[in-house]
């Protein structure tokens, strides 16, 4: 293993297809951060349309983006950064103020409900009832679901008082807990303009 390698596709669609085809060679997970150890193959895309044009951004293509450089900002452990050429020289969001910005959270921890939601909400995270969606986050009592951007399911983080007491994946349709226990979940900022 020789470390990190960034990889420049030929055009902006290429660049999933690409990670995809890395991530099967590696034998590892592409752009979904459920498992940081899996979480080896990066994509960092850019939008369509230039930040000028009188356009909404696509939300979801934005959270991704956010999602990795999340991850590059946090140092965690990655292999391969997929990039087409328009990320290469797009200006982006300062890696302290993406850091600032990212909450991680472990199971066994002290968390501070109150001020986890307030940050969420200043890192464009959407309070909703119900978790839906990538980017949302609901509060019910002890329990705090949150949707990470990049990553497949949301997340449950059952509390009991400040202690983070289990952290589980669920599932978005039918709100039922699906696979095993986490040991820790990031909270990276759900848009760009968290400046």
């Amino acid at each position: 293993r020789t470390g990190p390698i960034v990889v420049v596709s030929e055009e902006p669609d290429h660049a999933a297809r690409l990670a995809g085809d890395i991530a099967f060679l590696l034998g590892k997970k592409g752009g979904d951060e459920d498992d940081d150890e899996d979480a080896a193959v990066l994509v960092l895309t850019m939008p369509d349309a230039s930040p000028y044009a009188d356009l909404n951004p696509d939300r979801r293509g934005a959270m991704v983006r956010m999602a990795t450089l999340s991850h590059l900002a946090s140092d965690r452990p990655w292999d391969v950064l997929v990039v087409p050429p328009a990320a290469l020289v797009r200006k982006l969001v300062p890696p302290r103020v993406i850091r600032a910005a990212t909450f991680h959270v472990r199971k066994d921890d002290e968390l501070a409900r109150d001020t986890l939601v307030r940050d969420l909400l200043d890192a464009g995270w959407l309070r909703v009832p119900v978790v839906e969606d990538p980017g949302s986050f609901a509060v019910r009592g002890s329990i705090l679901d949150v949707w990470p951007p990049g990553t497949v399911n949301p997340v449950r983080i059952e509390l009991y008082g400040d202690l983070v007491e289990s952290l589980k994946t669920f599932d978005a349709t039918s709100q039922t807990t699906i696979g095993e226990p986490l040991e820790e979940v990031w909270l990276c900022p759900a848009r760009d303009a968290i400046l």
